[in-house]
């Protein structure tokens, strides 16, 4: 079959929906809470999208042979799901999800059980769902209102991945941030230590020449803690949904800043 540029268009759009109602179901199930798993901050999970119209573009001589399907869909989804963890890590330098302790993984990008799922998943798509969807899709093509409705939903989506797009850039500064802040610290404490033990255990006279110094690294040490305090408590609520939404975010070159923001974020 051959999809007109709208009707794929509506389609990308109805599986990304779909999919994020997905993960929204299956993180209240895992968590008891109402967490949006998406990238962006509307109902939107792009990978469904492009995952299940990769499957119905380039699968579609296989849909007569299930078993076909099925093994296509699953190295479909799970090299679109590798690509996408991928480029996320090596963008922003942490794992946005990590399936290191399942079994039979690819360097925790991917795993046989989600794979497997993700498989079944796209039969049930194909055979079940898809040809109600493409009814209801076929319904809305054509009708200037529903275009407009597209044109709206489209223009929404793209101002949404592209406002994410610019927070998640600013992500990784504002760790680095976070971690340069504390670095201070740690050096200005060892530093005032260190000085006040060997003094301590010095001439008295030597003492007193050492207090300028010491007075200016306490100034400096209550400047940075303020920082840091300012740093936490400033509120950026994509980077605080993307924290909560991806609990792998966290072992890559940033983690002590992230678990710093989360612990924050726990005591307001």
């Amino acid at each position: 079959m051959q999809y007109s540029p709208e009707q794929l268009v509506w389609l990308f759009l109805l599986y990304a929906f779909l999919g994020w109602c997905t993960e929204v179901a299956y993180a209240a199930v895992t968590t008891g809470t109402f967490v949006n798993r998406g990238m962006a901050n509307g109902p939107v999970c792009p990978i469904y999208g492009f995952g299940v119209l990769l499957v119905l573009l380039l699968l579609q001589p296989l849909i007569a042979h299930p078993l076909l399907l099925f093994v296509g869909a699953v190295l479909i989804t799970t090299a679109l799901e590798f690509l996408c963890g991928w480029l996320l890590e090596k963008l922003f330098c942490d794992k946005w999800w990590d399936y290191s302790e399942e079994p039979f993984n690819l360097k925790g990008y991917v795993c046989l059980k989600f794979s497997l799922l993700w498989g079944l998943a796209c039969l049930l798509v194909v055979y079940v769902l898809h040809p109600s969807l493409l009814l209801l899709v076929e319904l809305l093509c054509g009708k200037l209102p529903f275009r407009i409705l597209l044109a709206v939903l489209l223009f929404i989506f793209a101002a949404d991945e592209t406002v994410t797009f610019i927070q998640l850039a600013k992500l990784p500064h504002r760790l680095q941030s976070i971690e340069d802040t504390e670095r201070r610290i740690r050096e200005l404490s060892d530093r005032i230590g260190g000085c006040l033990t060997d003094h301590v255990l010095g001439a008295a006279a030597i003492l007193d020449d050492a207090r300028d110094t010491l007075r200016e690294d306490r100034e400096a040490l209550a400047c940075y803690r303020r920082r840091l305090r300012e740093q936490l408590d400033q509120r950026n609520f994509i980077h605080d949904r993307l924290l909560r939404a991806f609990p792998a975010l966290g072992k890559g070159r940033h983690k002590e800043a992230i678990a710093r923001l989360r612990s924050h974020r726990k005591q307001k």
